[in-house]
């Protein structure tokens, strides 16, 4: 019954009720988030904020798809925590202490639904509040970029009325403010709002029906153009000598261009297309801040969580040249710093592979280059080891941007020496293509640098391993960004490639080095402890064995995604690997 509200029904009449609650209406769950007390919860809706929300959505009829209905009270409540409790963690832009929902732009709430609903498996629900967010946008950005632009939500754009406002403006059954001004400016937090809409629709777009992406790759190319607006008007504050709200406001900004650049990388991770938003247009960013810092509920609690998690302001220009220094003092970077600097990386690589024609064999890096970025690697590494809050625990109570940025950290490992990008074609959504990419790919290299990433790559398989590959199935949705599902796919597909090289020495009749003999044994154990085992146990010729070890090496991170997925692109991996080992 835990899981379950345990107060009663009340038997007062609704409207009294509703003029005391402060409570939306009883969820499936009681769901915590770190350091947000239970009445600060997001999804908790008052009557009074649903019929303003209703009534602010509504006055754009004229611009929503025909047809469009807005949810119920008890739906949007659902929805909304479908997105902070499945969502949010993976890119934690939203300050949840300071958080109503009430007062935020009508095209972020609508695709905060629109996710939410993904994450409560309501498809249909989320197809329809996408479209109408995505029409709220193109609304917002026409108004934003015209001569007399329409304040969307509030008569200033960005400004946050306190709820008492809110309330009596609805009670005086008159129309918002906003509805009688069509000539406001616009503002820097009401940019925000609509950049983080749209991160939120392109990803809707990204990871799931085919017929979306080309809508996702239009407004990724709006929204670079939106960070680089609010890149070239940024001023660093000292943040010594600010309050608690001033922080936020500074933070939030600086965390909302971040996770833009992060998911405009992740983009071109996934279609090997050229990175919206460049390293360099992004160093005199200050790194965000630590979690604790950033969840703190008060001035009194951020104070303290200042003091005991000491965090001084470190660009990422000054963060990333560091890495390229191994004997330099570095300054410990937070977990979502750490996240930022692996995408930095990655993009460094691929600019890297992009200096080389087609011709080039895949793990053909310039010596000089990769044993450089190896190097970088390294640090780190280092780095993540030494900061407080990093995890391989996707529920750690630090949160899970240190287990993401462990899989990017083994995707950057992959492709210093394999590059299945260009003919991964996951645009096309055809498992079979996958399949042929990785046919077609060669061999790879024999050398201590591939070593580390195939180490890095059974280190990845022997968590789903460790916690239970069924488990990880059925349970990965709701804890696992979309990150993991990427970078499993290279792992999967750099593993059984690597395993392929070492079937192909020993049919040459050439002997292995040490550590391929103690790389094949840590794999090999890793398979004897799943089901898969009975397939290679009783094999006696070496070659075969290794064939069938890489056959079920795939096959595991194939059966991590036969669960319900929350993106439709999971599936089309998994399908995608079945099919690489079924070809061994």
């Amino acid at each position: 019954m835990s899981r379950f509200q345990s107060r009663l029904p009340s038997m007062q009449p609704e409207d009294r009720f509703d003029q005391r609650s402060t409570e939306g209406p009883p969820t499936e769950s009681t769901r915590e988030l770190p350091g947000v007390s239970e009445g600060r919860l997001p999804w908790r809706l008052t009557r009074t904020n649903y019929q303003l929300i209703a009534t602010v959505v509504e006055s754009y009829s004229a611009v929503l798809p025909r047809g469009f209905v807005f949810p119920s009270r008890h739906a949007l409540c659902r929805y909304v925590e479908g997105f902070f409790g499945g969502f949010h963690e993976h890119l934690p832009v939203i300050h949840i202490p300071t958080f109503t929902l009430a007062t935020e732009a009508p095209e972020l709430i609508l695709a905060i639904a629109s996710v939410g609903a993904r994450y409560r498996f309501q498809t249909s629900q989320s197809h329809h509040l996408y479209f109408a967010a995505r029409a709220l946008l193109e609304d917002q950005l026409r108004h934003r970029d015209g001569y007399k632009p329409k304040a969307p939500v509030f008569d200033i754009p960005g400004s946050f009325p306190t709820l008492p406002q809110l309330e009596s403006t609805l009670l005086a059954d008159a129309p918002p403010s906003h509805l009688q001004n069509n000539h406001a400016p616009t503002s820097t937090e009401r940019d925000l709002q609509t950049m983080h809409a749209m991160i939120l629709l392109i990803a809707l777009g990204t990871w799931n029906d085919r017929s979306l992406l080309r809508d996702a790759f239009s407004t990724a190319s709006q929204l670079a153009l939106l960070v680089r607006e609010q890149i070239s008007s940024l001023s660093e504050p000292d943040s010594q000598h600010q309050s608690w709200r001033e922080w936020i406001k500074s933070e939030g900004r600086r965390r909302t261009i971040f996770v833009a650049y992060c998911f405009l990388n992740l983009h071109s991770v996934a279609y090997n297309s050229s990175p919206k938003i460049l390293n360099r247009e992004m160093g005199s960013l200050l790194l965000p801040s630590p979690e604790s810092h950033w969840r703190a509920e008060s001035q009194e609690s951020w104070q303290l969580a200042r003091d005991k998690d000491i965090h001084s302001g470190l660009s990422l220009e000054e963060a990333y040249s560091s890495l390229f220094n191994p004997d330099s003092s570095r300054r410990a970077a937070s977990s979502f710093g750490n996240y930022v600097l692996v995408h930095c990386i990655i993009q460094h690589i691929f600019f890297a592979r992009q200096l080389q024609f087609p011709s080039a064999t895949a793990s053909s890096l310039a010596p000089g280059v990769l044993g450089r970025l190896d190097s970088v690697l390294k640090s780190w590494q280092l780095g993540w080891e030494a900061t407080k809050d990093s995890s391989f625990d996707p529920s750690a109570p630090g949160g899970p941007l240190s287990f993401n940025a462990t899989g990017l950290f083994r995707l950057a490992y992959i492709r210093l020496h394999i590059d299945l990008g260009p003919c991964r074609q996951l645009e096309l959504r055809d498992p079979g293509t996958i399949a042929r990419a990785f046919s077609n790919a060669p061999l790879l290299e024999r050398s201590a640098s591939v070593a580390r990433a195939v180490l890095q790559c059974a280190h990845s398989l022997s968590i789903p391993v460790r916690i239970g590959v069924e488990f990880v199935a059925r349970t990965q949705t709701l804890t696992w960004s979309i990150v993991h599902s990427l970078c499993n796919l290279e792992c999967g597909l750099f593993l059984g490639k690597w395993l392929q090289t070492i079937a192909a020495v020993l049919k040459r009749g050439e002997p292995l080095r040490d550590d391929e003999q103690r790389l094949l044994g840590i794999i090999t154990s890793i398979v004897n402890e799943t089901e898969l085992c009975l397939q290679v146990q009783y094999e006696q010729d070496q070659v075969q064995k290794i064939s069938q070890v890489a056959a079920a090496v795939i096959r595991l991170w194939a059966h991590t995604f036969k669960g319900a997925h929350v993106f439709e692109i999971m599936g089309l991996i998994g399908a995608g690997l079945d099919l690489c080992a079924d070809m061994l």
